[in-house]
C-alpha cells in the first residue's frame, strides 16, 4: 500500500461524545427525524372545492406521497430534489405545493416505467434526471447525490438485491433494528407494509379498513408510509405518517382505526357547510383549512404534532409485525413490515472522470464518506465488491490518509454475512481506536485498477463502525447493475372505488408497470 499525502484530517471525537454515539441508538427513548412531512396519500386537490379527477385514477399513490415526504426532507437539507420544479417560490410546507409535488413525482416515475424500468432503478433514474442522483458531485468532486434502496425482511435476516442481481444478506436481525443505522446516517426511510388476507377474510375485524391488503404483496397489495421516528422501549415502536387512519386531521384526535374517509362527489364538497369536514384527507385553503402545514415546525415533533401527524405502531416480540393492544389503533395488528425503502446520501463513488489518472497505468479514484456534515455514523471499515469480471479490483493504493489497511479479496470470496462475492473486492479498515474514523463529510480516497482497466460502474459498498458490536452502524449501498427488488408501485383500486363498493369484495390487481 502506498500513502500519497493527506487531503483531509480524521477528526477524533471526545470520549463522552463517542459514548453518546454508541449508546444513543440503544436507549429506550423515542428518536425522531426532523421535519418529516405527512403528505396525504389519498386526496383530490383543487384550488378551492374542485376536485382533480385524475388523482389516483390508476390505483393508490401512497408510494408517490411517501417519496414526496422523503424529497421534502432532503430539500430541507439543501438538496435541489424538485429539479425544474424547484423554483424559489416552491414551499412544500404549503399544502397545495406539497400535493402538486406528489403528482409531478408520479409523472416523472411513470416516464421511467414506460421505458421498462424496474421500480428501484426507475426511482433512482428520477433522482438522476433531477440532478441529485449518481452523477451529482460537490465542489470537491465528492459524490453528493441521493440513492433509493430497498431492504427486505426474510425470516430472521435482512436482505437486499446486490449490484450483481443476487439477493444478499445484510445480516441477522430485523428491519426495525436497521432503522438505527438509517437514522444515525441522517437518511430518509419508508416502510412498505403488507397484510395477506382478502377483504372477505378481513370483514368484521379491525383490519377491514386496510383496503390495500391482499394476496399479492409484491405487486399491488401493499401500503407505503414514511417513518418519522422509532422507540426501542419494550418490543419497539415505529412512528409513521399514515393519513389512511387520520379521520380528523384538522383536530387533535390524531390517528385512529377509522379510515380517513373518501367522498367521491364534488357536489358534496361544494354543498358542505364550513363546520363539516367532507373528504377529510384533502388539504384545503382559506377559512376551511384542515392541515395547511403538514410538517412539524421544530427539529422533532411536539406532543400535539406526534398525535396529529403520525401513527404509533408497536411491534411484536419478533420485531417483524405490528401488535397493538390499544383498541383505537389495532387496525395494524398482524401487518408485516416487509420492506424498508430508503432515500439516502451516497457513501461512495468514483471521484474522477471515466478516464484513468495520468501516469498511473490505468488507475481510477474512489471516495468513501458518511456523506453529510450532520451524519453521526462513523465509518472505520468498509468492503467494496465488484459486479462483473471486467470490473474486478486488482490493485488499491490509499491516497488521502495514513493508518488504513487494505486487503484484496479474490473471486468467490465469502463475506462475513455469508454472501459469495463472485468477482471479489477489497476490504479497507483502520486500527485506530473507537472514536476515530470518517465522520460527517470527511472522506477517504483510494486509487484502484480493474481487470478490464475500466472504471467501476456497479458495486456493493458495505460500511461499518467496527467497534460498534450492536451492528447499528452496519449498512450497504448497492449501486448500478441489477440492484433492486422488482415490485409493484401502485396499490389496488383507489379508496374511491373502495367506498363505492363498501369493501366487501376482493379486488383483482390492476398493476400498472
Amino acid at each position: 500500500m502506498t500513502f500519497r499525502g493527506s487531503s483531509v484530517v480524521v477528526r477524533t471525537i471526545g470520549a463522552a461524545a463517542g459514548l453518546a454515539l454508541v449508546c444513543g441508538t440503544c436507549q429506550a427513548q423515542a428518536v425522531w427525524m426532523a421535519k418529516i412531512s405527512d403528505a396525504y396519500q389519498h386526496q383530490r386537490w383543487g384550488n378551492d372545492r374542485r376536485g382533480d379527477a385524475t388523482w389516483e385514477s390508476n390505483g393508490g399513490w401512497c408510494m408517490n406521497a411517501s417519496k414526496t415526504n422523503q424529497l421534502y426532507y432532503w430539500r430541507q437539507k439543501g438538496k435541489p430534489v424538485f429539479g425544474s420544479f424547484n423554483g424559489a417560490a416552491v414551499n412544500p410546507g404549503d399544502a397545495k405545493e406539497l400535493s402538486d409535488q406528489i403528482k409531478k413525482f408520479k409523472t416523472s416515475l411513470d416516464a421511467q416505467w414506460q421505458n421498462g424500468e424496474k421500480l428501484v432503478k426507475g426511482l433512482n433514474d428520477v433522482l438522476e434526471s433531477r440532478g441529485v442522483g449518481k452523477s451529482s458531485r460537490d465542489a470537491r468532486n465528492q459524490p453528493d447525490g441521493l440513492l433509493v434502496q430497498m431492504f427486505k425482511q426474510v425470516g430472521a435476516a435482512v436482505k437486499y438485491i446486490s449490484s450483481t442481481g443476487d439477493e444478499s444478506n445484510l445480516g441477522k436481525g430485523t428491519l426495525f433494528s436497521h432503522l438505527a443505522a438509517i437514522f444515525t446516517a441522517k437518511d430518509a426511510v419508508d416502510l412498505r407494509l403488507s397484510y395477506e388476507k382478502t377483504a372477505q377474510q378481513r370483514r368484521g375485524t379491525p383490519q377491514a379498513g386496510l383496503w390495500w391488503a391482499g394476496r399479492e404483496p409484491e405487486k399491488d397489495n401493499f401500503h407505503n408510509v414514511t417513518v418519522a421516528g422509532y422507540n426501542t422501549a419494550g418490543k419497539g415502536t415505529i412512528y409513521f405518517a399514515d393519513p389512511d387512519s387520520n379521520p380528523m386531521p384538522r383536530s387533535n384526535d390524531g390517528n385512529r382505526d377509522q379510515d380517513a374517509g373518501w367522498d367521491s362527489s364534488p357536489a358534496n364538497w361544494r354543498a358542505a357547510p364550513n363546520a363539516v369536514d367532507v373528504k377529510q384527507r384533502r388539504f384545503r385553503e382559506g377559512p376551511r383549512v384542515i392541515d395547511p402545514t403538514p410538517v412539524p415546525g421544530g427539529a422533532a415533533p411536539n406532543a400535539n404534532e406526534q398525535k396529529r401527524l403520525y401513527y404509533a405502531g408497536t411491534l411484536n416480540e419478533n420485531g417483524t409485525h405490528f401488535e397493538i393492544a390499544n383498541a383505537d389503533f389495532d387496525r395494524y395488528n398482524g401487518v408485516f413490515v416487509r420492506y424498508l425503502q430508503t432515500m439516502e446520501a451516497f457513501r461512495g463513488g468514483n471521484k474522477n472522470a471515466p478516464n484513468p489518472l495520468p501516469d498511473t497505468g490505468g488507475s481510477f479514484v474512489f471516495s468513501v464518506s458518511p456523506g453529510l456534515p450532520d451524519a453521526r455514523n462513523i465509518i472505520n471499515e468498509f468492503w467494496l465488491f465488484a459486479a462483473s469480471s471486467q470490473e474486478m479490483i486488482t490493485s488499491v493504493d490509499v491516497l488521502s490518509q495514513s493508518g488504513w489497511n487494505v486487503e484484496l479479496l479474490g473471486t468467490n470470496y465469502v463475506d462475513p454475512w455469508d454472501n459469495q462475492r463472485r468477482f471479489g473486492g477489497v476490504h479497507i479498515w483502520t486500527d485506530a481506536d473507537a472514536n476515530d474514523g470518517l465522520l460527517g463529510d470527511e472522506y477517504l480516497d483510494f486509487s484502484y485498477q480493474t481487470a478490464g482497466l475500466t472504471q467501476l460502474t456497479a458495486w456493493d459498498l458495505v460500511y461499518n463502525d467496527r467497534f460498534d458490536t450492536s451492528l447499528a452502524s452496519l449498512s450497504v449501498q448497492a449501486v448500478g447493475g441489477l440492484a433492486g427488488y422488482d415490485v409493484g408501485g401502485y396499490q389496488v383500486p383507489t379508496p374511491a372505488a373502495m367506498g363505492l363498493l363498501g369493501g366487501a369484495v376482493a379486488f383483482r390487481s390492476r398493476r400498472r408497470r
